[in-house]
């Protein structure tokens, strides 16, 4: 159940299933996100606090960065003084690491959730210090915006407490980890990544197959002579 009176709001800052599919280039993965994305909000609402979704449909700008700082600005106009923002991506994500970060925004701290490739998969920031163009303009889907995004809010005096870094899923390649190396991988999550592995490995052998059986005909097939 929503606490309505609470001052902070969680931000779920991502795209639909299909979008996101396209986005990171991972073929039949449609299934995965949707996956992640009910796993996330459902994460997010066991915290007591009021969530809200902005994905392709409702998000306004041109850029990741102006997308994602007038999601802010929308929640600051509903009248919560702190967002905690999270993604979709991130399957170790626990709801420990939000609820972390609103206690220390009533420390009046700020939490940053920092990603292996430097990123962010969590962070908070209050409305006194958001500063929409400056925002905007931070490195946002590069190895420096964690980093970055540390100095911004460290430049109000503001204490940053990291969380522990964590490993997203960005492209086909990570889902090796999460299906193999990352012992804490739910059965469901391993079972769609394997799912996926396999229809990418037979569309691969399907093509390598064809290109080689036309190679084959074409090399061999010497038709009738060339006239000149």
């Amino acid at each position: 159940m929503y606490n309505s009176k609470t001052d902070t709001a969680i931000l779920l800052f991502s795209n639909t299933s299909t979008y996101e599919a396209i986005e990171k280039q991972i073929a039949n993965s449609e299934h995965l996100f949707e996956y992640l994305h009910n796993k996330a909000f459902d994460k997010a609402q066991k915290t007591n606090l009021n969530v809200l979704h902005f994905n392709e449909k409702n998000q306004i700008g041109n850029t990741f960065g102006e997308r994602i700082s007038n999601a802010i600005a929308s929640v600051f106009n509903k009248g919560y003084k702190n967002v905690i923002v999270i993604g979709n991506d991130s399957p170790e994500l626990h709801v420990n690491h939000i609820i972390d970060a609103n206690k220390n925004l009533e420390k009046g701290k700020n939490t940053i959730g920092p990603s292996l490739d430097g990123g962010v998969y969590l962070f908070s920031i209050a409305k006194h210090q958001f500063h929409k163009d400056k925002f905007a303009a931070l490195p946002w889907k590069t190895s420096k915006l964690s980093k970055s995004l540390r100095i911004f809010l460290r430049s109000g005096n503001t204490y940053v407490q990291l969380l522990e870094s964590l490993k997203d899923i960005d492209s086909g390649k990570d889902l090796l980890y999460f299906s193999t190396a990352y012992r804490y991988t739910t059965s469901t999550l391993k079972r769609i990544i394997l799912e996926i592995t396999k229809l990418i490995s037979k569309t691969i052998y399907s093509n390598l197959n064809y290109n080689s059986t036309s190679f084959t005909k074409t090399f061999y097939n010497k038709g009738s002579p060339r006239l000149v």
